[in-house]
């Protein structure tokens, strides 16, 4: 299988070195426990009023999840743009996650926004 050929929700190719390079770099703005997971994912929002694609930031560990959602492309995420989402209150943050809000106005929220 070639990874390259890979299609995201959005339909554009998908790019795995983006997908790294928002991972690490989460991981340094969030300076997590080395045995911390750290997911970014890009999902399909099916919900009205919400982006047809949202991209998730995760951080998994034994005592609970903390969530944020960017209402945007993985690929149209900045570095700038990740450091703000991340600067606040996560969209879930406990020891099971529940849905997560989709914001209606196309800028990445945290849970303080909603």
């Amino acid at each position: 299988m070639n990874l390259k050929n890979l299609v995201n929700p959005a339909g554009a190719p998908h790019q795995p070195s983006t997908t790294r390079h928002l991972k690490a770099q989460a991981r340094r703005l969030l300076a997590p426990q080395p045995d911390t997971v750290v997911v970014v994912q890009e999902l399909t929002c099916h919900q009205p009023g919400c982006p047809p694609v949202e991209t998730v930031v995760a951080v998994l560990t034994t005592h609970g999840t903390r969530r944020w959602t960017v209402p945007r492309p993985l690929a149209q995420i900045t570095p700038t743009d990740l450091e703000q989402v991340l600067a606040r209150s996560p969209d879930h943050d406990g020891p099971v996650p529940g849905p997560s809000p989709c914001p209606s106005d196309g800028e990445i929220h945290g849970a303080d926004d909603h």
